[in-house]
């Protein structure tokens, strides 16, 4: 994955932090894998927020391989707009649909539902995909 990839899809990209910029920008810390998956999806909606990637995100190598300290997750929030905190409703289609993408992604290994966006459905939605995962608002993608 080229650096012109790792930036175009930054550019795309809302940040809580900016050092989550910095890892997606970093082939030593961040999988190609996951900026493949993410050049995807951020092509199916109209913005994502980026909550942590590595650098700022607590140890999770209980994840295993698809951890944010392997470099090969992300904790985000799909967007109404490209706007920054325009949050879409955890219970509404346009976040489902964000889910179903997840889903069709071959290289997503997993999906965590934090906070919010821990709810029956969505859970249903994913199936063995999905898992509880903890903290604030999130989802987590894993690659």
């Amino acid at each position: 994955m080229s650096i012109e990839a790792r930036e175009s899809l930054v550019s795309r990209l809302s940040f809580q932090d900016a050092q989550s910029k910095s890892d997606l920008l970093n082939p030593d810390l961040t999988s190609t894998d996951l900026i493949e998956v993410l050049l995807e999806i951020t092509a199916l909606t109209p913005g994502l927020e980026i909550t942590a990637v590595r650098t700022d995100h607590h140890p999770d190598g209980y994840l295993g391989v698809h951890s944010h300290q392997a470099g090969r997750a992300v904790d985000c929030w799909p967007l109404n707009s490209p706007k920054a905190g325009d949050y879409q409703d955890e219970n509404g289609m346009r976040f489902q649909q964000f889910l179903k993408a997840l889903q069709k992604e071959n290289l997503v290994a997993q999906v965590g539902l934090g906070g919010a966006a821990n709810t029956v459905s969505n859970r249903n939605l994913l199936g063995q995909l999905g898992f509880e995962d903890d903290g604030e608002d999130h989802v987590h993608i894993g690659v």
